[in-house]
């Protein structure tokens, strides 16, 4: 079966490290810390937990001479601890000055990210713009033109507001608001080249807090340029509600084929895992069917088809599987829509979870779907035709 999310978008593959993003590469999943990069130990830590959950690339905050000269420290660290991870540097406005004060750090780290609101006012913005691009350019980094709706360069604004007020037919402020958006990130990404910064080494964004905000920018900079795109909706929130808010915007983009890495900005609750919004990350790529990182478990959510499986008989194999209905305890398959969760995966049995289609004890109707849809959890390896899992 042919995949249901096309990929026709092209751009230029940008390597971050080893990792690689655009071409034709899978979408990379990526996080960033909330420690204070200075604090070595926590850094390390968190960016070797983000890494294990599965973030590709962690993104660390350095705002700081502290931050800027752990940065080398932190990345030796975590090669010793086995973690080769691509760090992404997040620069604001002293970034220019960071990054020619402390060269191990620009060695460092993988990719730079830069803000063009964060990077100063005026002349001193486009100076102090092309002393980061240049020190790109000098140790062959990458770098994410990361605007954010919060932070836009006020020049550039006020120059797109006067132009809109001159209009016949002026937009309105939400459309302006998108079209500065698409501008800065463009102009950026067109400042960077004219440096000598090469379009293979271009990452842009442009995040906002609205989901309908987020993806009219991202279908309009997708129009308007190859670089590679990496989404996410800032200020997403916490627990359900930045779940809800970032799946529904990033599904969205990326069913049109929009995106080439992505990010879930969760605030985690009090306690909570940094390394949640990698997981969500994941399942919502795989969910789409765009990338695989788990087994798919198939489980009904609970009806008066069949009953709960803890309080079946187990089966000799120990492994669950899933399942929704299927057939019921000693009897023969229910009708309706109990039969294509049979179909995929398994269904409860006398004995506990039966065996997939065509191996268990009640076969249905139709013939296997094609393909592994079946993974055992727990059990002792496939089971033998009529034996229970």
């Amino acid at each position: 079966m042919p995949p249901a999310v096309s990929r026709a978008r092209h751009t230029s593959a940008v390597r971050v490290g080893h990792v690689v993003i655009g071409g034709n590469a899978p979408i990379v999943v990526q996080s960033m810390t909330n420690t204070d990069t200075a604090d070595i130990a926590a850094t390390v830590k968190q960016v070797r937990e983000l890494s294990q959950a599965g973030s590709e690339l962690v993104r660390i905050t350095v705002n700081s001479e502290a931050a800027a000269a752990a940065v080398p420290v932190i990345a030796a660290q975590l090669q010793l601890a086995g973690e080769n991870v691509p760090l992404v540097g997040d620069f604001h406005f002293n970034g220019h000055k960071l990054l020619e004060k402390y060269p191990d750090c620009a060695r460092a780290l993988a990719k730079y990210r830069i803000n063009p609101g964060n990077v100063g006012r005026g002349k001193k913005r486009d100076e102090q713009f092309a002393s980061m691009i240049e020190t790109a350019i000098r140790h062959e980094k990458p770098v994410r033109i990361g605007v954010n709706w919060g932070s836009l360069d006020q020049a550039l604004v006020a120059r797109l507001m006067d132009d809109n007020s001159r209009r016949d037919e002026p937009k309105d402020a939400q459309d302006i608001m998108h079209e500065i958006m698409v501008t800065s990130a463009l102009e950026s990404a067109a400042q960077a080249e004219a440096l000598g910064l090469s379009r293979d080494k271009i990452t842009l964004s442009a995040k906002m807090s609205g989901v309908q905000d987020l993806i009219a920018v991202y279908r309009a900079l997708s129009a308007q340029c190859d670089y590679v795109l990496h989404l996410g909706l800032t200020e997403a929130g916490m627990g359900s509600k930045g779940i809800v808010a970032s799946t529904a915007a990033l599904s969205v983009l990326l069913q049109e084929g929009i995106g080439d890495t992505i990010r879930i900005s969760l605030t985690p609750e009090p306690g909570g895992d940094r390394s949640r919004e990698v997981i969500v990350a994941q399942e919502l790529l795989q969910a789409m069917g765009l990338r695989h990182f788990t087994p798919a478990v198939i489980a009904c959510p609970g009806c008066g088809g069949a009953p709960p499986p803890e309080k079946t008989p187990p089966g000799p194999g120990g492994g669950v599987i899933g399942g929704g209905g299927g057939p019921t305890p000693g009897g023969p398959d229910p009708p309706g829509e109990i039969w294509p969760a049979h179909r995929r995966g398994a269904g409860h049995t006398s004995r506990g979870v039966s065996a997939p289609p065509g191996w268990g004890p009640h076969p249905p109707p139709f013939p296997p779907p094609p393909g592994p849809v079946v993974f055992f959890l727990g059990g002792g390896g496939p089971p033998q035709p009529g034996q229970a899992m």
